[in-house]
């Protein structure tokens, strides 16, 4: 058991890691003995990560089932021309920016993740892994070590880096799923008003765009059944809903607020909805700075915006159609790159890598 004092995503490297996919592994070449087998896991999901660093093999193997990671987060891994991933930084090519790089990489190696990179070396030797990892940030080797990692996003959202590895491809990402013909609407989908009372904190969103008679405001909650607090009146303008699919909203919407969470960034970019970013943990800075630097989103720069900055985010967005231009041109690129085509391809031939 990894110490109590052990960062989650430590405790989290030593869990996955012992999940039992040899064992999986080996019922499928017994059913299936003159088959392929292929694994698919996800970045996130380390229980792959001993086979693809040479751990012994599945009984009824004799060559190394090959591995395609799919990133459906940032890509992760570190680059001479990007600062390491979490703080939100633009990338910086520039002889002092690679200074920079290198430097604030260092010193993630050699402090808030050095026990991180020690407890992930000893789970994997404990697993049978014989490759042994260069020390850097846990999410570097995660995305790398595979035969393949499929970027789940088109380029232009991502940083140009001139070290991308060649077992990195970008794949897209899904584009909007339609409406379901019996898809029940909120009650106020097709009314003019609404009445609604709540309570307690008025979302800083709702609270800068109350007084605007050409914007509908619309307020996702995120959960079913969450409610706002009774006894805080809605703005006239304002409607509010404990859940409703992104796919069903955007395609009516002229500007997305939201917190920089990865999947309603991809959501808004593929219904070609520039977006008003505000996000500062997890990934969320680094999510909103690639919406800055691709010239999708205003980046607020801060997960707790006071309401005049929100107004002034959302104002800039709608009166400077460079954001929608953008916006149109990525989502255009990514429909070209036909993700589910692009996937199986990468699938079917696979096996043309060497192991």
């Amino acid at each position: 058991m990894p110490a109590p004092s052990l960062p989650i995503v430590g405790s989290s490297f030593s869990a996955q890691a012992n999940l039992p996919i040899k064992r999986v592994l080996e019922d499928i070449r017994a059913e299936n003995p003159e088959r392929e087998v292929i694994l698919m896991p996800e970045t996130c999901f380390m229980g792959a990560n001993p086979i693809s660093l040479g751990a012994p093999l599945p009984k009824g193997y004799t060559t190394r089932p090959k591995v395609i990671n799919l990133n459906p987060i940032p890509y992760m891994a570190n680059s001479i021309d990007t600062a390491p991933f979490g703080p939100g930084l633009l990338p910086d090519s520039t002889e002092s920016g690679r200074a920079r790089n290198q430097f604030m990489n260092q010193m993630m190696v050699g402090g808030p993740f050095a026990e991180v990179i020690a407890h992930q070396e000893e789970v994997l030797k404990g697993l049978g892994a014989t490759e042994i990892l260069e020390p850097q940030v846990p999410f570097h080797h995660w995305v790398l070590m595979h035969d393949l990692t499929l970027q789940l996003c088109p380029p232009s959202l991502e940083y140009d880096r001139s070290d991308m590895p060649s077992n990195i491809k970008f794949a897209g990402c899904l584009t909007p799923k339609p409406t379901p013909g019996d898809f029940v609407y909120p009650a106020w989908w097709d009314d003019g008003t609404i009445a609604q009372d709540a309570s307690n904190l008025i979302i800083p969103t709702v609270e800068a765009l109350f007084d605007r008679d050409d914007l509908l405001v619309v307020a996702i909650i995120g959960r079913k059944g969450a409610a706002l607090p009774k006894d805080m009146v809605i703005p006239s303008n304002t409607r509010v809903v404990d859940y409703l699919p992104y796919d069903v909203l955007l395609p009516h919407t002229s500007v997305f607020v939201m917190n920089a969470g990865y999947g309603g960034f991809l959501h808004g970019i593929t219904n070609g909805v520039p977006l008003v970013l505000a996000g500062e943990s997890e990934d969320k800075p680094e999510i909103a700075m690639r919406g800055e630097w691709s010239g999708v989103a205003v980046n607020l720069r801060t997960g707790q915006p006071i309401p005049e900055l929100v107004r002034e985010g959302v104002d800039r967005v709608l009166s400077d159609d460079s954001f929608k231009k953008r916006v149109d041109e990525i989502k255009a690129e990514n429909e070209a790159m036909k993700i589910h085509d692009f996937i199986e391809e990468q699938i079917l031939s696979i096996g043309e890598l060497d192991a």
